[in-house]
């Protein structure tokens, strides 16, 4: 179960990250936090965090990362 919410979590972050007609980064943050929620240690959720990059939010970014050691 864990894995199916990350993989969602990962769809829906990448759609909506690009710009575009689809792009709503407040969806794509949501997905990152729900699915660093479930699993924190998932490469794809990083990544999509990555990608983000400065559209993060200063405490999603900082908050959810430092929990689980990556200090990125």
């Amino acid at each position: 179960m864990t894995t199916r919410i990350v993989d969602v979590a990962h769809t829906a972050a990448a759609h909506r990250t690009p710009a575009g007609p689809h792009q709503d980064l407040d969806a794509a943050r949501q997905a990152v936090a729900t699915g660093l929620d479930v699993d924190d240690a998932a490469e794809l959720i990083h990544g999509d965090r990555l990608r983000l990059g400065p559209q993060l939010e200063p405490g999603l970014s900082n908050e959810r990362c430092n929990q689980g050691g990556w200090g990125y």
